[in-house]
């Protein structure tokens, strides 16, 4: 980092451990230094954010926790660790002059490892400040178990070309319902608040995601034989009936329905198939496997806790078929409660096939990906009929072969632009 100073460093918490973690904000300077003013009003609405959101009672176990590859940063986690803090928050301005780029970053001291970084970018210091307050909200957030990964995530100033945006989220209203197959595509926004856990079901996850950053339509249900077989013409699955899931297809079987099922729409596939590979097109409207990050919000609906609908195995058992309950076979779809988004089993049933490749790493980003047909691995999301209950929980991700096929593995389609509002 260049010319970094700290213009407040403030001491924001501290928790009641042997060693007085704390958590130390910085306000650094670019190239070229903007005004002092401005780098006051980033500092003071990082510090409210973080204060409201990140909670003493959780940061210990937090930190107990956090661990992130790589080391950047020094200058910062030098001065935070000279200050006796675990935690290091960088908040960046790259330019001088307008549109103007914020970056916050929060390090691990002594240590150094990236935990979290947010970007920002706005015409006026007034968005650049509101962007750096919602940037610093979304770290605390990762802190807590509640996304991670967050590298390089671009946040956009809400005034550029809003009227364009606005449009898109409503072609996908518009697309939102029964699609020529019956398969009801539900409208996802990425801007739905998060509803404590109730006492004693409170739950961190593993391997946290990223909100999504753009609207999504999302299949209600997981793509049924009846489906499958009006696009693909045959029926591979094990437990045969119309309504059930269909299993065993592959990775690159569900990506090629995709296509197949966008050209009998009139729509732009989505993928670029060649010799056994699979490229995504993000600009393309048509159907696609979610991500990871897609299919966990949709999954969580709002909630905290271990399933979307609860932190116990009764509440698994009211939305999901698994090795209690499902009999030893899959079941037809929607037989079981919907979550509070109108999703049907996202828990159980079949595992459904992600398009991220299976990754640890940060900088392992699913867009543009090439996906031969011998790897690199993919995921698998939600448990099955097979499945006990731990494998069901909304945060539980499974390392797959693309080419891979079970009686218990299917899959749901998406839609969406990757423009952001």
């Amino acid at each position: 980092m260049k010319a970094l100073f700290a213009v407040c460093l403030t001491i924001l918490l501290s928790v009641p451990v042997a060693a007085q973690q704390r958590l130390a904000v910085f306000a650094a300077a670019g190239p070229a230094s903007p005004p002092p003013a401005l780098l006051e009003r980033l500092d003071a609405a990082v510090r409210r954010e973080l204060v409201l959101t990140l909670t003493p009672e959780r940061f210990s176990t937090l930190m107990a926790a956090a661990a992130a590859p790589g080391c950047t940063g020094r200058c910062a986690v030098r001065q935070a660790a000279e200050y006796g803090a675990s935690l290091a928050l960088a908040v960046r301005v790259e330019a001088s002059a307008m549109p103007r780029r914020v970056v916050l970053t929060v390090y691990g001291a002594p240590d150094g490892a990236i935990l979290a970084r947010r970007a920002a970018e706005a015409s006026s210091a007034d968005v650049l400040v509101s962007l750096a307050a919602r940037a610093a909200a979304q770290v605390a957030h990762a802190l807590e178990g509640r996304a991670t990964d967050l590298i390089d995530t671009p946040l956009t100033d809400p005034g550029a070309d809003r009227a364009a945006a606005e449009r898109r989220v409503a072609a996908l209203a518009d697309a939102a319902g029964p699609n020529s197959l019956g398969m009801q595509m539900i409208l996802v926004h990425p801007d739905a608040p998060f509803t404590p856990a109730p006492a004693g079901q409170e739950y961190i996850q593993a391997r946290p995601l990223p909100d999504p950053e753009a609207p999504y339509l999302l299949s209600a249900t997981e793509v049924t034989q009846d489906q499958w077989t009006a696009v693909m013409g045959t029926n591979p699955s094990a437990f045969v009936g119309d309504r059930r899931p269909v299993e065993r297809v592959n990775w690159l079987e569900a990506v090629a329905f995709c296509n197949r099922l966008s050209e009998m729409e009139g729509l732009e596939p989505a993928y670029v198939l060649d010799d056994g590979t699979a490229r995504w097109r993000p600009e393309a409207t048509g159907y696609r496997l979610p991500t990871d990050a897609e299919w966990e919000y949709a999954c969580r609906a709002g909630s905290l806790t271990m399933f979307g609908s609860g932190g116990r195995r009764d509440d698994l058992a009211r939305v999901g078929w698994y090795a209690r309950n499902a009999g030893g076979r899959t079941r037809d779809v929607a037989r079981r409660e919907a979550n509070p988004w109108g999703f049907h089993d996202l828990h159980g049933n079949v595992w459904e096939w992600i398009w991220d490749p299976y990754a640890t790493l940060p900088d392992l980003s699913p867009d543009n990906v090439e996906a031969p047909g011998a790897g690199p691995d993919r995921t698998m999301r939600g448990g099955s009929w097979y499945a006990p209950a731990i494998a069901c929980r909304t945060t539980n991700f499974v390392r797959i072969d693309p080419i891979f096929r079970s009686c218990d593995l299917g899959f749901r389609v998406a839609r969406g632009l990757t423009d952001r509002i």
